[in-house]
């Protein structure tokens, strides 16, 4: 198994294929919510890729926000053949190893999906605000402050 992460520019065709798929297959079809996946944000954001034999089985996004100042950790997808195996703890690790390590000091933000609140908060994000309706899906906003 591989982890890594790479800047837009860096991924081939063939996987910047592979993580549109699977974003789609989980988010717009296996959870049935209609969004706008592809938002114009993935060119300036880094990719996190876990992929076994050149398949692709789990995926996350990392942005800096400036104008909120905080990261953001977007995306955090496992294919259906990559679950029950950890790989959503070791992608949330290694997202947050990163951030503290590139962006320092910087607070790390993302939307929940409200029944994963439990398995973020395991790794320090706290609840911040109401849950609202995303695609048809209710989230809610969590937030963890790194050390400088």
């Amino acid at each position: 198994m591989k982890i890594e992460v790479v800047d837009f520019s860096a991924l081939s065709l063939d996987m910047l294929y592979e993580i549109l798929r699977l974003r789609m297959s989980v988010f717009i079809v296996e959870q049935q919510s209609i969004y706008e996946d592809i938002d114009g944000l993935d060119k300036d954001a880094k990719h996190i890729l876990v992929t076994d034999g050149g398949a692709l089985l789990g995926y996350c996004r990392l942005r800096r926000d400036q104008t909120q100042k905080v990261a953001k950790i977007e995306r955090v997808v496992i294919a259906e053949k990559g679950r029950g195996r950890g790989l959503g703890q070791q992608i949330m690790h290694d997202a947050i190893q990163f951030c503290e390590q590139n962006w320092s000091g910087t607070p790390i933000k993302l939307s929940a999906q409200t029944y994963l609140t439990k398995f973020y908060q395991s790794f320090g994000f706290i609840i911040e605000g109401a849950p609202y309706d995303d695609g048809g899906i209710l989230h809610i906003d969590m937030r963890k402050q790194i050390n400088k």
